[in-house]
C-alpha cells in the first residue's frame, strides 16, 4: 500500500505524458537512424526528474489540494507520507535523475531540463500559480521543454525546429489548462487560485482558446512545411485540430453553467487527443521516412 502511494505522488499519468512528447521530439531530430539506446536512458532519466518535480509540485500545493474537490484524494492529504520524507524522496529522485542525464546526455540537454525544472518548481507552483492570472503562460516554457528535450537529445543542436516544437506545445497548454480552469472554477474560487476565467471572465477565456488553437495549428503546419512531417501525416494532425476548433467556436453559443463545464470537458479532452495524435504521428512519420530512404 505504501509503495503505491509513493508512485502516486510522483503523478504516473504526468510523466507518460511528457515522456510521450519526449519521444516524439526525439523522433523528429533523426536523420539517419534511430538511437533507441539514448532513447532509453533519457527516457529514464526524465522520468526520474519528473517525478522529482511532481513531489515537489505535491509538496507546494499542499495546502490547496486538500480543500480542492479535484484534489482532495490525493496521496499527500490522505495518506501516510510525510512532509519531510515526501523532501527526500523528491531530492533523491532529482539527484539521480540529473546525475543520470549529466553522464550519458550533452550538456545543451541537461540545461534544457534545469530550466523546465526551475520554471515548474520555483516559478511558477511556488509563486505565479498563487499570485497571476497569467501563470498558465509562464508555466508552458517550461511544460513544453520535453520535445525540446527530446529533439535537442538526439541533434545536440536548439535551431528553429527546437523553436518551432516549443512554440507549438507551449501554445497548445493554453487551450488545455483554460478548459480545466473552467471546468472547475468553484475548485479555484474556493482556494483563491487566480485563474484566467476568474480574473477575467468567461467569455474573454473562450476567446483566448479559440485563438491559441489557431496559433497551434499554424505552428504544427509550419513542421510541415519545413519538411519535417509529410502532408499525409499532417493531414491527419490538421483534421483533428481542425475538429477541436470547431468545438472551441460553439463555446461561444453556451451560457448556463452545466452547458459550460460539458464543454470545458469536451475541450479539455480533445486537447489530450490533439497532442496524442501530434506525439503519435511524428514517430511513424520519420520512421516511414527513414525507411524509404
Amino acid at each position: 500500500m505504501i509503495i503505491k502511494q509513493y508512485i502516486q505522488i510522483t503523478k504516473p499519468k504526468i510523466i507518460f505524458g511528457n515522456l510521450t512528447s519526449v519521444i516524439s521530439g526525439f523522433f523528429l531530430a533523426s536523420q539517419k537512424e534511430i538511437d533507441y539506446l539514448s532513447l532509453t536512458i533519457l527516457l529514464i532519466s526524465i522520468a526520474i526528474i519528473i517525478a522529482s518535480s511532481c513531489i515537489l509540485n505535491n509538496l507546494i500545493d499542499k495546502d490547496i489540494d486538500k480543500n480542492m474537490y479535484r484534489t482532495k484524494n490525493r496521496t499527500l492529504i490522505t495518506g501516510n507520507i510525510t512532509n519531510k520524507k515526501c523532501l527526500i524522496y523528491a531530492t533523491m529522485l532529482g539527484v539521480l535523475g540529473f546525475s543520470l542525464l549529466s553522464n550519458t546526455i550533452n550538456t545543451l540537454t541537461v540545461n534544457l531540463t534545469i530550466l523546465g525544472y526551475v520554471v515548474y518548481v520555483v516559478i511558477y507552483s511556488m509563486y505565479l500559480k498563487r499570485t497571476s492570472a497569467y501563470s498558465t503562460i509562464i508555466g508552458s516554457i517550461s511544460g513544453a521543454t520535453p520535445p525540446v528535450i527530446g529533439y535537442c537529445a538526439n541533434s545536440n543542436n536548439f535551431d528553429s525546429s527546437a523553436l518551432i516544437l516549443w512554440i507549438i506545445f507551449s501554445v497548445w497548454q493554453i487551450p488545455h489548462f483554460y478548459s480545466l480552469a473552467l471546468l472547475y472554477i468553484e475548485d479555484y474560487q474556493t482556494v483563491s487560485i487566480p485563474v484566467f476565467p476568474i480574473k477575467n471572465s468567461i467569455l474573454l477565456t473562450k476567446k483566448h482558446i479559440i485563438f491559441y488553437i489557431i496559433i497551434f495549428i499554424i505552428t504544427t503546419l509550419l513542421l510541415t512545411l519545413t519538411n519535417h512531417i509529410n502532408y499525409t501525416f499532417s493531414t491527419i494532425i490538421e483534421l483533428m485540430n481542425s475538429y477541436w476548433l470547431l468545438i472551441s467556436l460553439k463555446g461561444y453559443n453556451i451560457k448556463d453553467i452545466k452547458n459550460n463545464k460539458i464543454w470545458a470537458k469536451k475541450m479539455f479532452l480533445l486537447s489530450i487527443f490533439a497532442i496524442i495524435i501530434f506525439n503519435l504521428v511524428i514517430p511513424i512519420d520519420r520512421i516511414t521516412q527513414l525507411n524509404v530512404k
